[in-house]
């Protein structure tokens, strides 16, 4: 009864529809709101205006989770060298551990681990014999990471300590 979804560009009346819900639930333009998305600007200036800037904004974690599976992903398309098992796990591991800083909570943990990662992932193609396929694959992380870490810092301010959140029973 206190979590609803509004998807503003299918429903015309949205801002109406969120006011009648939460003046059904006994609340009023005084109720502290949390706002879940994706980060789009739109949602956040509307939400601002609706509950008279009374609202908190969250990133939601799906689309944080989702930018960092495209990343891992790609990471088995790297070139096969003599130790590629043991590059793919140290990959791994950095990648890993820039999602466990931002679940966390900690962005700047998240940015060493990630240039750890960016550059383990620099080295390996550069031994690669493959020269046609090298800048292509190296691209493709960087364009990832690149978008990732974009998004990040754009919505900084909307990130929290999702595993605190998430024991806490909120929603992320």
């Amino acid at each position: 009864s206190k979590v609803f979804a509004v998807v503003r560009d299918q429903d015309g009346r949205a801002k109406q529809h969120v006011q009648a819900i939460t003046r059904q639930r006994g609340r009023g333009p005084e109720t502290k709101v949390r706002v879940v998305s994706d980060g789009e600007d739109g949602m956040r200036s509307i939400a601002g205006k609706w509950f008279n800037a009374n609202e908190q904004h969250i990133l939601d974690w799906y689309h944080i989770a989702r930018r960092f599976e495209a990343i891992g992903k790609g990471l088995i398309y790297l070139p096969h060298v003599e130790d590629f098992e043991y590059r793919l796990s140290r990959h791994w591991q950095h990648l890993n551990r820039a999602m466990w800083k931002v679940w966390h909570g900690n962005l700047y943990g998240a940015s060493v681990a990630l240039n750890c990662f960016y550059d383990g992932v620099d080295i390996h193609i550069m031994i690669s014999e493959e020269d046609s396929s090298r800048s292509t694959r190296l691209e493709q992380v960087r364009e990832r990471l690149a978008e990732l870490w974009s998004y990040l810092i754009a919505n900084q301010t909307r990130l929290i300590n999702y595993g605190r959140e998430y024991r806490k029973g909120h929603r992320i």
